[in-house]
């Protein structure tokens, strides 16, 4: 089918144009997501609409608005609505999420993230890897304007970054639900934090961690594998 798909169980994804390939932080986002009883999804920094396309593949009853900037990378995100069996259940909007709150009556019942954000700024080829068009701040205040009064927020950052944003999220009236942390391999520090903050306060945050490989390069774990056994081709 091409270089460009990245292939799915259940569904192929076209990522040629994406400045942001679909890779591990995107699976494991879109793995590890519950959504429980949301209907509404928004999902800002879409890419190709890997995340919109994981919770499409789980939930059945979902309706999802995707939203992204860069305009090579809303092609593919454009094909890819075209060619899963979704697309009547999925919005594409090619502008920034500032632009798309400021025009936008809906709340959400969940928003997603993958912003891959990183302490450095880039040139302008590599912005899509950088926080050069949407701060975490700005992502935070956005969404809690635009979650509806029992929305929740999920997002994959850097581990680093985790007590900052959700420091931040509670100056916005979210509040942590859910925190896993994640390491490439055992004895190594986690390198990524999978976080969903609420409207409300929980009264016994879920917290817990994943390890992606086993020290041996591309031996999974058995938790990796469970997580994303549905969607991998060779778990």
């Amino acid at each position: 089918m091409g270089s460009g798909l990245f292939k799915f169980k259940g569904f192929h994804l076209k990522h040629d144009h994406c400045k942001m390939k679909i890779g591990t932080d995107g699976v494991l986002l879109g793995a590890w997501l519950d959504l429980q009883n949301a209907k509404t999804v928004l999902d800002i920094g879409s890419g190709s609409g890997l995340i919109a396309f994981m919770l499409l593949y789980r939930f059945q009853n979902i309706q999802v608005d995707a939203v992204e900037l860069d305009f090579q990378s809303f092609l593919d995100l454009e094909w890819n609505q075209k060619n899963t069996p979704w697309s009547h259940q999925l919005s594409t909007h090619n502008c920034a999420i500032q632009d798309y709150h400021l025009s936008s009556n809906k709340t959400y019942d969940h928003i997603v993230s993958n912003p891959p954000y990183f302490d450095q700024k880039s040139t302008q080829s590599n912005s899509a890897k950088h926080q050069v068009n949407l701060s975490l701040f700005e992502l935070i205040e956005i969404s809690s304007k635009l979650l509806s009064d029992n929305g929740k927020l999920s997002v994959i950052i850097p581990e680093s970054k985790a007590l900052e944003f959700i420091n931040n999220a509670k100056t916005n009236g979210l509040y942590p639900d859910r925190q896993t942390k994640v390491y490439p391999i055992p004895g190594k520090p986690a390198h990524r934090a999978l976080l969903t903050l609420s409207k409300s306060v929980a009264q016994q945050p879920i917290s817990d961690a994943i390890t992606i490989e086993t020290g041996i390069r591309h031996k999974y774990t058995k938790a990796y594998i469970e997580l994303t056994k549905d969607f991998y081709l060779n778990f």
